[in-house]
């Protein structure tokens, strides 16, 4: 049989060298911290017993043999640590290896300095306080003939009893928090859901994956389970697949080192930029990490909600978070239209609500080692955010408007009144259509929820068109006019009372004047004002004018679609809204020219 003897010089002397006796082979290995450079304990040990594994695989050992404690400190019990290392590392196969302790410790000394005590009574563990040769190779031969294996020592009832008792085993110093525990725990999952065969986990630093938290959170939650088969990796890489290799990608994370950064990068196939400060709320950032935000106009921001590490640990108002301070202030003082996800390690709904009334595009719940998700729930939350993403993206039109809204608001060169008036009704329209915008990702499919959504569409083009009518008013008004017995409107110049001469245009793309004594539409009293009063006007502008006021018509009146305005169903979509929108912008900067000039 073959035993392993890890110590620090302190058990016997005859079990601090190799040799063989009765059919027992002895290998002795020293664990003595070095003097000098000491490193992190479990660091240390994880690299010691790898190192072994490698050159001898530990699965061959038919006991181990440990003193309590490895260091000059007795009340470290590091002995204790090592051993839970062995019972926790699966790849060191050794998991139920038998375990003896040699020294003179009772289990009551142990159990009321060590928080590791409780090993002692679990499964294949044995103690003993003798030190003669002759009764310790008897108790090693006695271990190993009475100790029976135990197949699939995960699923077993005795490695659930144990990894039960180690419940109160603690995080390691250099999780600052349970917000970092999360952090690289959820981070490691998304990214073996999404990059599958391509992910490889460097973001997690040897410290972290060697401490003895980090394994033990593995073995509860059996991480391992997101082994994709082969068929859900086709599946996977066919829906993960998503290149944002085009688009301005910005991370607000005060930990994104702990693997967010590679994890997003990696999946979107972009560099995205970084924010990584510790900030209680918008004001708290750096100059340059504000110019960022405001300057580099992103497609997309993830934002983590909680920035302020430990400090945030007993927020319970999700308003009082930093991330929603900071998504406040991006919604409502810089532009309301950049996209906007926040990445959250809580699941309660109140929380998820609150996001969305603030003004978020959508959320990621960071998964989390207290609970054992299975691979289905771990793959459907990645398609929530690859879906949630690509919405983000369609959606980017959002801040290029609100951009434009932000020119117009010093560009407008009509009176005051009247200036604030239309920015109102910008602000009224973009309002409408972000609603339809977060209705429609919102939906699940029922039909009350689409119709409803198709509406707030319409409704934000109506708002818009309304802009159209209102600048018109600033240049012609209308009375009742009456010619041959037929009651029309006649229409005038506001500026010189001159009538507002109708117009169409001829098949050589010319504007003619037209003499029908008829009311005309909106679209003809905007060629009109173009025409007549010096701006620049081409046919294909023209009739741009004359589709979006026919889309109103159509709508308003509730006339049917026949089968030649069809086109004018894009009225229920994003797509009308865009037309519409490019349309009033031109006309807001071209009639602000013609009314500074007459």
């Amino acid at each position: 049989m073959n035993v392993l003897v890890l110590h620090n010089n302190n058990l016997p002397s005859y079990l601090l060298i190799n040799f063989e006796i009765k059919d027992i082979v002895i290998e002795s290995v020293s664990v003595e911290l070095p003097q000098t450079d000491v490193p992190d304990f479990d660091t240390f040990i994880s690299a010691i017993l790898s190192n072994k594994n490698k050159v001898n695989s530990l699965c061959k050992y038919d006991v181990i043999v440990l003193p309590f404690n490895t260091t000059n400190n007795n009340l470290e019990y590091t002995g204790l640590r090592i051993a839970a290392h062995l019972r926790l590392t699966k790849e060191w196969n050794c998991m139920s290896t038998p375990i003896l302790f040699l020294g003179p410790d009772t289990f009551q000394e142990i159990n009321r300095f060590s928080e590791l005590g409780c090993l002692l009574n679990s499964f294949n563990v044995f103690i003993s306080s003798e030190n003669k040769q002759e009764e310790i190779l008897d108790m090693i031969k006695r271990i190993k003939d009475n100790t029976k294996h135990i197949e699939n020592i995960e699923g077993s009832p005795e490695y659930k009893v144990f990894l039960k008792r180690m419940k109160s085993l603690s995080a390691p110093a250099n999780y600052s928090s349970h917000h970092s525990i999360a952090n690289e725990w959820g981070a490691d999952v998304l990214g073996r859901v999404v990059l599958g065969d391509r992910f490889n986990n460097t973001f997690v630093s040897p410290t972290i994956k060697n401490s003895l938290f980090f394994k033990y959170l593995i073995a509860t939650t059996n991480i391992h389970r997101l082994v994709l088969d082969q068929s859900q990796k086709q599946s996977s890489h066919r829906y993960f697949k998503i290149d944002a290799s085009e688009k301005r990608i910005l991370l607000i994370d005060d930990e994104a080192d702990k693997g967010w950064e590679y994890v997003l990068s990696k999946m979107l196939n972009v560099r995205i930029d970084v924010i990584s400060e510790k900030v209680v709320d918008y004001k708290s950032l750096t100059e340059e990490s504000k110019n960022k935000i405001i300057n580099n106009d992103y497609d997309l921001v993830f934002l983590d909600l909680r920035l302020n590490g430990v400090d945030e640990e007993n927020v319970s108002n999700p308003e009082d978070f930093s991330g929603m301070k900071i998504l406040s202030t991006i919604k409502n003082d810089i532009n309301s239209g950049i996209q906007v996800i926040i990445l959250t390690a809580s699941n309660k709904a109140w929380n998820m609500k609150a996001l969305l009334d603030a003004g978020a595009d959508g959320y990621y719940i960071k998964e989390s080692p207290e609970y054992a998700f299975p691979l289905e729930y771990s793959m459907e939350n990645a398609r929530r955010l690859i879906d949630t993403i690509s919405a983000c993206f369609d959606r980017k039109y959002l801040r290029v408007i609100c951009n434009k809204i932000q020119k117009l608001n010093n560009l407008l060169s009509f009176k005051d009144d009247i200036n604030e008036e239309i920015i109102n009704k910008l602000l009224l329209s973009f309002s409408l259509i972000s609603n339809a915008e977060s209705k429609k990702l919102q939906n699940k499919g029922e039909m009350n929820e689409i119709k409803e959504t198709k509406k707030l569409f319409a409704y934000s083009f109506i708002s818009l068109f309304e802009i159209l009518e209102l600048v018109v008013k600033i240049f012609i008004y209308s009375e009742k006019a009456n010619a041959e017995g037929r009651v029309y409107r006649e229409y005038y110049f506001l500026d010189d009372l001159t009538t507002v001469s109708r117009y169409r245009i001829n098949e050589k793309g010319k504007f003619i004047p037209s003499n029908k004594k008829e009311d005309f539409s909106l679209a003809q009293q905007l060629w009109a004002i173009y025409i007549e009063k010096g701006g620049e006007l081409t046919p294909e502008f023209a009739n741009e004018i004359s589709v979006m006021n026919d889309k109103r018509n159509t709508f308003i009146h509730n006339k049917p679609m026949k089968a030649e305005k069809i086109v004018h169903k894009d009225i229920y979509t994003r797509i009308a809204f865009q037309h519409l929108f490019d349309v009033v912008y031109k006309v807001l900067i071209d009639l602000g020219e013609i009314y500074q000039n007459i």
